[in-house]
């Protein structure tokens, strides 16, 4: 019953407002934590060399719950585990159940959650995923990866990790069509022509686009998503 209680009262909120920011921001979101949708921050990294984040230092940002937005938050993703943490005034931490979680923004980045979504590759991934543009019809994603390279160390005279490391992974490139379905993306002229369509070809040609660079990929994306 109190959980109903304490989701009810910040609906009541969210319609009168629609946006809250900074400590009332904060208030309502330790108010959704007593219904179990939030936890704390344990140690879980502790000992381990690297860092899972995206950023390792504490960010401004904010989060979006069911049309909902929390701004003035000061914000950690953890990329490793995916999920997003935040900071409370008290100076301890918790982490935000990413299930409830619409989106987020961590200064100028972007992010949305996705899983009910048709993947059209098998490989496909869900979760957190950038959103480096966002179109009418398609928009293109990022998800970054980080991996946790175990220790293997044996001796002073053997090569290994004495210790576990975090490492970035290499990140990976999707389209979303239609806010349907999720493609999954090489930056390669005939994997991104398999994608979008033959068309983009003579304009990747014709624009001498290096694919390798992301703000060119995004360009493409947008010239189909405007002119396709």
């Amino acid at each position: 019953m109190k959980q109903i209680l304490y989701v009810v009262l910040l609906a009541l909120t969210a319609n009168s407002f629609g946006q809250t920011s900074g400590t009332e921001a904060e208030m309502n979101l330790q108010l959704l934590g007593t219904g179990s949708i939030v936890r704390s921050f344990d140690n879980r990294y502790e000992g381990v060399l690297g860092h899972p984040f995206l950023y390792d230092e504490w960010r401004a940002g904010g989060i979006t719950l069911s049309g909902i937005e929390y701004q003035d938050l000061q914000l950690k993703y953890d990329v490793y585990a995916d999920e997003v943490i935040m900071k409370r005034s008290s100076g301890d931490s918790m982490i935000v159940t990413s299930g409830i979680i619409k989106r987020f923004n961590i200064e100028h980045r972007t992010f949305i959650y996705l899983v009910k979504v048709k993947q059209m590759d098998s490989k496909s991934d869900i979760g957190f995923f950038e959103l480096l543009y966002e179109g009418k019809k398609v928009s293109l994603l990022k998800k970054l990866k980080k991996t946790l390279v175990q220790a293997d160390y044996k001796g002073a005279y053997n090569a290994g990790n004495a210790y576990d490391e975090f490492k970035p992974a290499p990140h990976i490139y999707y389209v979303m069509k239609n806010s349907e379905s999720l493609w999954r993306l090489k930056p390669k002229k005939k994997d991104i022509s398999r994608v979008l369509d033959k068309q983009v070809e003579a304009y990747i040609s014709s624009q001498k686009l290096n694919l390798k660079k992301e703000d060119e990929l995004v360009a493409v994306v947008k010239y189909f998503d405007e002119e396709g």
